[in-house]
């Protein structure tokens, strides 16, 4: 019998704030919108680090100035465009200037993030960390209909994330939640958890991307504690 996981929450795309000293030379209402930010996702992954008892890392500011959710050598970390959008203020930066902001933004971000993996996986040879990564997707992009209420990414091919998404996808299931695996996005594309997952091995770290639909902003809280209870519902089974 397996211990619970060792639950570690982040959120990348949490804010749509830029430091005082940059310019991204983009108008308000850019950074208003899913360009920017992931609108609903920090309330629920504050809701779940409170009701888990689970340490959160949340990012400070907009994904525009870094891309938390991109690894360091992914040329796309620092966006000259993002959805489409110009952003004038990251085009033309020399390599001194990305490491730079690099060095200020995003190092310390992952640092912290792994850190507490580590911490918790010294915890014993049977720790195994769970770690949410939260985000939000529009409901149509490029003229796609994205039906689904929330979408689990993960590693189809690695045993325990497999676990724990048909886990979590029938309990949101028998809550009545449209939630499907790997959409909008593929859980194996360049993220965080995917940066995590050969670090760890596979059998003692789950790297999910939790993606929730802005079409349900207004009922974000409700969409939270269904996740919420998928994932108590997974400890309880997991063990």
């Amino acid at each position: 019998m397996h211990r619970p996981f060792e639950v570690v929450i982040s959120c990348e795309h949490a804010s749509n704030a830029v430091p005082p000293d940059v310019d991204l030379g983009l108008p308000e209402d850019i950074l208003e919108t899913h360009v920017a930010w992931d609108p609903g996702a920090l309330p629920v992954a504050r809701l779940l680090s409170r009701a888990l008892g689970a340490p959160l890392f949340a990012g400070e500011w907009t994904r525009l100035l870094v891309d938390l959710n991109r690894s360091p050598w992914n040329p796309e970390v620092v966006p000259a465009v993002a959805f489409d959008v110009p952003v004038p203020g990251n085009q033309g930066l020399d390599a001194a200037a990305v490491e730079a902001r690099m060095a200020r933004f995003h190092t310390p971000y992952w640092s912290a993030v792994h850190g507490e993996i580590s911490r918790r996986l010294a915890k014993g040879p049977d720790a195994r960390v769970l770690h949410l990564s939260i985000h939000s997707f529009t409901g149509e992009f490029r003229g796609e209909i994205r039906p689904m209420s929330m979408g689990i990414m993960m590693d189809p091919n690695q045993p325990l994330e497999r676990m724990v998404a048909d886990i979590l996808l029938a309990e949101l299931e028998a809550q009545g939640v449209h939630a499907v695996e790997n959409q909008p996005y593929d859980g194996r594309a360049d993220a965080l958890v995917t940066s995590a997952r050969p670090l760890y091995g596979h059998e003692r770290y789950a790297g999910v991307e939790v993606e929730l639909s802005q079409n349900h902003l207004d009922e974000i809280e409700a969409l939270g504690q269904r996740l919420l209870q998928a994932v108590r519902r997974l400890n309880l089974v997991a063990e």
